[in-house]
C-alpha cells in the first residue's frame, strides 16, 4: 500500500517503499492466521474493483474496435506468478504497485518460478525491482520490441512464509546467494509458539487491526501518480542523526575486524536503506504520503532492521550444520544401496548423492559414525551399521 504512494530520500538517492520479506516458522505456529488479516483490506478492495473491472472490460470488448475507449486496467494487486515474464504481463496489464505475499514459501521457492530454468531470471527481477530499476523480461512471441519488454515504474512488495526445512534448501541454493538476492531481503525466525489456550479469533474485534484496515483502505484508494507526481518522504533532523549513527556503527560492525556482522557484510551494506524504507512504511501508514520520517520512526525501523540482521546472523551460522545432517541422511539411504552396503569416500564424491564436496562429505560421516549407523572399514572405506 505505501510503496504506491510516496518514495524515500536515502544517502544514495530516492528509493521506493518496496520491501522483500521472509519469516521462517514452524507449521502450526500462525504464519497463515497472521497472514490473512494482514491481507484482508487488500483482497476487499480487490474484490470490489474487479467486479467493477469485469463490466467495464466487457463494455470494451463489446465495443466497436475503431471506437473502443483505453483498456480498462486489471485492478487485482497481489500477483500469482512469480516469474519475470509473469510479473511483466501483471504490470502491463495491471497496477504499476503489486505485492507477491505467499503463506506456501516452500511451493515458491520448489516451485515453477524458482525452477532450474526459471530461477536467474526470477531472482534478477525481483531484485532489480527492489532496486527501483524497474523490470525487463522475454516479450511476447507475437510482439515486436525486439524480444525485450520492460517496465520502468513498477514496484513490488514480497512476503514469504516458509517453514525451517524449505529455508534452509533455499538458503543453501548457491545461485541465489551469488545474485545478491538474500542480502535485500528482511528476515523474521520467531520462537516457537507457547502452548495456547482455546479463544476464538475475530480479528474484526480488535481495534488495532480495524484502525490498520482502514489506513490500508485509505492508501490503496489513493490516485496512482506518476514517478515525477510522488511524493518523496525525507528524514527528519532529529531522525537523520539516528540514521547517521547507525550507518557509522553498521560500517563498523562489517567492516571491522571484528565486526559482529562482518559475516554478513552484504546484508549489513543495505541495512541503512533498509532502516529508511521500512521507517517510510510506518510513516506512510501512520500518517499518509505528505509527511517525513520522525525519530520514533526511524528508532523503530532501525530495531526491526537490527532484529533481521540477527536472525539472518544466526541461519547463516546454523546453515553448514543443518546441511550436513540433511546430507547425512541422503547420503545413508544411497548407501543402503550400494552392493554390500557399503562404499569408499572417493566413489561417494563421484556417484553419491549431490552436492559432492569433500568437506560435506566428512561432516556427514563423522554425524552417521557418532550415530553409529555407519563403520568405518578402513582403507577409505564405509560400510552401514549393524
Amino acid at each position: 500500500a505505501a510503496q504506491g504512494v510516496a518514495e524515500v530520500a536515502t544517502a544514495t538517492g530516492r528509493k521506493p517503499l518496496s520491501l522483500n520479506l521472509l519469516t521462517v516458522a514452524l507449521s502450526g505456529d500462525g504464519k497463515s492466521t497472521a497472514d490473512s488479516p494482514a491481507l484482508a483490506p487488500i483482497r476487499e478492495v480487490e474484490r470490489t474493483e474487479y467486479l467493477c473491472y469485469e463490466k467495464d472490460r466487457a463494455a470494451w470488448e463489446s465495443a466497436p474496435k475503431n471506437g473502443r475507449p483505453e483498456k480498462p486496467i486489471n485492478p487485482l494487486r497481489l500477483v500469482a506468478d512469480f516469474t519475470a515474464e509473469g510479473l511483466v504481463r501483471q504490470f502491463r496489464e495491471g497496477r504499476s504497485s503489486l505485492g507477491a505475499f505467499s503463506d506456501e514459501g516452500g511451493a515458491v521457492f520448489g516451485g515453477h518460478s524458482f525452477s532450474a530454468e526459471k530461477k536467474l531470471a526470477t531472482a534478477a527481477a525481483i531484485s532489480s525491482l527492489w532496486d527501483g530499476a524497474g523490470i525487463r523480461a522475454r516479450a511476447r512471441a507475437s510482439d515486436d520490441r525486439g524480444g525485450l519488454e520492460a517496465h520502468f515504474d513498477a514496484r513490488l512488495t514480497a512476503h514469504w512464509l516458509i517453514q525451517p526445512a524449505a529455508a534452509a534448501d533455499a538458503l543453501n541454493d548457491t545461485l541465489l546467494a551469488e545474485q545478491g538476492f538474500w542480502p535485500r531481503v528482511l528476515l523474521a525466525t520467531p520462537a516457537p509458539g507457547a502452548p495456547r489456550i482455546y479463544r476464538p479469533y475475530a480479528p474484526e474485534t480488535i481495534p488495532e487491526i480495524r484502525v490498520y484496515w482502514d489506513r490500508i483502505i485509505t492508501l490503496l484508494n489513493l490516485p496512482n501518480l506518476a514517478p515525477e507526481d510522488r511524493p518523496t518522504l525525507h528524514i527528519g533532523a532529529e531522525a537523520c542523526y539516528r540514521v547517521a549513527s547507525f550507518f557509522e556503527a553498521m560500517e563498523y560492525a562489517t567492516r571491522g575486524n571484528d565486526g559482529k556482522y562482518r559475516a554478513i557484510r552484504s546484508w549489513g551494506a543495505r541495512a541503512t536503506e533498509q532502516l529508511c524504507r521500512v521507517a517510510g512504511v510506518i510513516a506512510v501508514i501512520e500518517r499518509g504520503p505528505e509527511t517525513e520520517i520522525r525519530q520514533e520512526e526511524a528508532a523503530t525501523a532501525e530495531a526491526l532492521v537490527t532484529y533481521s540482521l540477527d536472525c539472518w546472523l544466526r541461519l547463516l551460522e546454523q546453515q553448514p550444520e543443518i546441511e550436513a545432517r540433511d546430507y547425512a541422511t541422503r547420503l545413508l539411504t544411497w548407501l543402503g544401496k550400494q552392493p554390500g552396503q557399503q562404499s569408499t569416500g572417493r566413489a561417494m564424491l563421484r556417484i553419491g548423492p549431490k552436492p559432492r564436496s569433500a568437506s560435506l562429505r566428512d561432516a556427514a560421516l563423522a554425524i552417521l559414525e557418532g550415530q553409529r549407523r555407519v563403520v568405518a572399514q578402513g582403507g577409505d572405506r564405509w560400510k552401514v551399521g549393524e
